[in-house]
């Protein structure tokens, strides 16, 4: 599965490689009344919950999660993006059903997956899993420039779902270019 942290909206994608058949959330993070430790163990409470209510689950015999990390240098707010992630990772390994394997991916090795290139602006991964990864979003989610919110309505989502195919790729999965191949070398095991 593919998780994109945000404190906005964190994105979530379910990916059974057999079937191809995904479940996907985008969660809202706007608990602006809460301090942030309550805010992103309420996200990532939502997170557990939207990934164990999915009815792909029943099929695994193993759980693997590509989390975004949110790593470089970040000012103000921001800063509070690590400590979602942590939260995020601490709630799925604390699940006694899941026992996921987690992969840390940075924001570069999924630009460079999604898009060819690691300096990707944000629009630019939307239209490239718009484009490669249609397949894996429902077609409530599928946008256009017209769509309420424009591009970016699911960016987050649509994160979770390039992180979701990065890792069906970093598991040995087909069809997928050199270069994407490439990328996946830089992802790594926690623990």
């Amino acid at each position: 599965m593919g998780i994109d942290p945000s404190l906005t909206s964190t994105g979530v994608c379910v990916l059974d490689t057999d079937t191809m058949q995904t479940h996907t959330a985008q969660i809202d993070g706007h608990h602006a009344d809460c301090h942030v430790g309550e805010r992103c163990r309420m996200i990532a409470a939502a997170v557990n919950f939207e990934i164990t209510r999915s009815p792909l689950l029943d099929a695994c015999d193993r759980i693997e999660v590509f989390i975004e990390d949110p790593s470089g240098h970040f000012q103000g707010y921001a800063q509070d993006l690590r400590v979602l992630y942590w939260a995020i990772i601490m709630d799925l390994e604390g699940d006694k059903f899941l026992y996921p394997t987690i992969h840390s991916v940075s924001s570069a090795t999924l630009k460079k997956f999604v898009c060819g290139r690691g300096n990707a602006k944000p629009e630019d991964k939307v239209v490239a899993v718009l484009s490669k990864f249609q397949h894996m979003i429902p077609e409530k989610y599928i946008v256009s420039p017209e769509t309420k919110g424009g591009m970016s309505a699911y960016k987050d989502m649509y994160d979770a779902v390039g992180l979701a195919a990065l890792g069906h790729c970093y598991l040995g999965g087909d069809g997928f270019t050199k270069l994407q191949q490439e990328a996946v070398k830089k992802v790594r095991t926690l623990y």
